[in-house]
């Protein structure tokens, strides 16, 4: 809970039912709530972090065996020739010469039998954990992974994109069990606050992700995902989910220079002006001084009052300045000073003008 949407006391009675004290199973609820889910944080950002291996550890060792005989077309598998004999130095006595008769049939040519290629075993990709199984035949590149028993085949970009989404949430969780853990704690917790603990988990992980989309598709547009860190990513997903309303206005800081400032809808309500000082201070209560009046939002048909009293000769040059001229005041003191904008917007500076009794001076004696 944000210092400045912190609530010290309990609502009146009947103003909200969300003004009640959160009671005791509330609070049981919400924190099993929040510990379940960054169970699941933790566990997604252990799975799909992506590991690192060592230099040279998956090189293939080198292989102990001949090299193999190419085989031939047909999937035969051909056998090795045969060494030559070494020529006898003796002359050997030539063997007699049988001639077959013609009943004897010739023995047939055994033929080679056609050996099948067993398919390769997938391998994983170096430095991926998961079910490699679950990816075979999809795009190359991918790699398995297991949340809970639920098999993933993701991309290293679709990999990223969960990284930064559990990082977001893991800020987002830090908030909320330390806001949570503090208003129990001194008793000030009201149910009101329900849907924020609830949501902030999530509110942290999508705007983690604008800020992912914004900070890569600006500064690294034709970087690869292996040339990025993930490290970096993800301290400042982290740092998003806990400052999600800091990360709001530097976002929206970033559209007002990309883009054009929006004109105000006609059923925007305008703001209110505001005084925050007046130039000079004090002044004579017979009126006619001169002041600038330093504030916000005024309007160009803003009128000036000085303790209830119309001011004269008024200008607006902008809309932080005004001159006037005091009125008169009936006595001396300090007065507060009002400007006043179309629709009976006000801004008051208490005590902002100080008039001063005007003493006029003794008449001449008769001589």
């Amino acid at each position: 809970m944000s210092d400045d949407a912190s609530q010290t006391a309990h609502s009146p009675a009947g103003e909200s039912p969300g003004g009640r004290p959160m009671g005791a199973w509330w609070i049981a609820g919400i924190s099993v709530y929040l510990v379940l889910i960054a169970v699941f944080v933790v566990h997604g950002l252990v799975v799909l972090w992506p590991a690192t291996s060592p230099p040279g550890r998956n090189a293939p060792p080198p292989s102990a065996s001949p090299t193999p005989t190419p085989t031939p077309a047909g999937g035969a598998t051909a056998r090795p020739a045969p060494a030559p004999s070494p020529t006898p130095t003796a002359t050997a006595t030539p063997a007699p010469t049988v001639t077959p008769t013609a009943a004897a049939s010739p023995s047939p040519v055994p033929r080679p039998s056609a050996t099948a290629t067993p398919a390769p075993t997938p391998t994983p990709p170096s430095g991926q954990r998961g079910s490699v199984a679950a990816c075979i035949g999809d795009q190359a590149g991918q790699a398995g992974a297991s949340i809970f028993g639920r098999q993933l085949c993701l991309s290293p970009e679709e990999r990223m994109f969960w990284i930064i989404l559990l990082c977001g949430m893991l800020g987002g969780l830090v908030h909320s069990l330390r806001s949570f853990a503090w208003y129990a704690g001194n008793r000030k917790l009201v149910l009101s606050w329900t849907a924020f603990y609830v949501t902030l988990p999530f509110v942290g992980g999508a705007m983690a992700l604008i800020f992912y989309l914004v900070i890569r598709g600006g500064f690294f547009p034709q970087a690869q995902i292996s040339e990025t860190n993930p490290f970096g990513f993800a301290a400042l997903a982290v740092l998003v989910g806990m400052f999600t309303e800091e990360a709001a206005v530097k976002l929206k800081s970033v559209a007002a220079t990309l883009l054009t400032t929006a004109e105000k809808g006609k059923d925007q309500a305008p703001a209110a002006p505001t005084v925050t000082k007046v130039d000079p201070s004090t002044g004579s209560t017979l009126g006619g001084t001169s002041v600038t009046i330093t504030g916000t939002a005024f309007d160009a048909a803003a009128r000036v009052s000085f303790g209830g009293k119309m001011a004269a000769k008024i200008v607006v040059p902008n809309n932080t300045t005004i001159t006037a001229e005091t009125p008169p005041a009936e006595k001396a003191g300090a007065v507060a000073v009002e400007v006043m904008n179309a629709g009976n917007l006000k801004g008051t500076l208490p005590n902002g003008f100080t008039y001063v009794a005007e003493v006029q001076p003794a008449p001449p004696a008769d001589g």
